[in-house]
């Protein structure tokens, strides 16, 4: 399995399980983010916040899929994702 085919998948779970928690719209894309975002309101996700949030949003993934992820969605390489960073 390639690292492309490794995000897709990861996403199919995440997209799966956030839908199921009512997630299926902007709005509701919104409010997860800000769920994720709740511990400093930075309006950036860390890791610590990603992986932790996602978990509380029913979302369950190992520590190696969620760095992942976290790099996937992380376009400026900062180590935190925004909300724009979020939403594509």
């Amino acid at each position: 399995m390639n690292k492309s085919t490794d995000v897709l998948e990861i996403l199919a779970k995440v997209k799966a399980a956030l839908q199921r928690r009512g997630s299926k719209t902007i709005a509701g894309l919104g409010r997860t983010f800000r769920a994720l975002d709740s511990y400093d309101g930075n309006k950036k996700v860390d890791a610590s916040e990603f992986n932790v949030g996602l978990r509380e949003n029913g979302v369950e993934l190992s520590q190696a899929e969620s760095d992942v992820l976290l790099s996937y969605f992380d376009k400026d390489s900062d180590g935190c994702v925004n909300f724009d960073e979020f939403l594509v």
